[in-house]
C-alpha cells in the first residue's frame, strides 16, 4: 500500500478514495488547505495528490513555494494560481 494513515490522523478526512490498491492518485476533499499540512501529506505518500478542488492555500511563503515545486514535479496535481 503506497499510503497509510494512523487512526485519528488529521488528514483522513481529506482523502476521497480509501482504497489505494493499485491507485496512482487520490483526491483531496477540501477547498482550503494549509501549505505545510499538504506538504506533510505529500511526504506520507508515493502516489500523486489531486488538489484540483483546492481554491485557497494558506501558510508561509516558503511552504507555499515547496508545495508548488511539488506540483511542478507531478507529485501534487491540479494546483492553479
Amino acid at each position: 500500500m503506497p499510503f497509510e494513515l494512523a487512526a485519528g490522523d488529521p488528514f483522513s478526512g481529506l482523502i476521497a478514495n480509501a482504497n489505494f490498491n493499485g491507485a496512482n492518485l487520490f483526491t483531496l476533499q477540501t477547498t482550503s488547505i494549509n501549505a505545510a499540512d499538504l506538504n506533510a501529506l505529500n511526504g506520507k505518500t508515493t502516489i500523486a495528490i489531486n488538489a484540483s478542488l483546492v481554491t485557497s492555500i494558506t501558510g508561509a511563503a516558503a511552504e507555499i513555494k515547496t508545495l508548488y515545486n511539488s506540483g511542478v514535479a507531478g507529485k501534487i496535481i491540479g494546483l492553479s494560481n
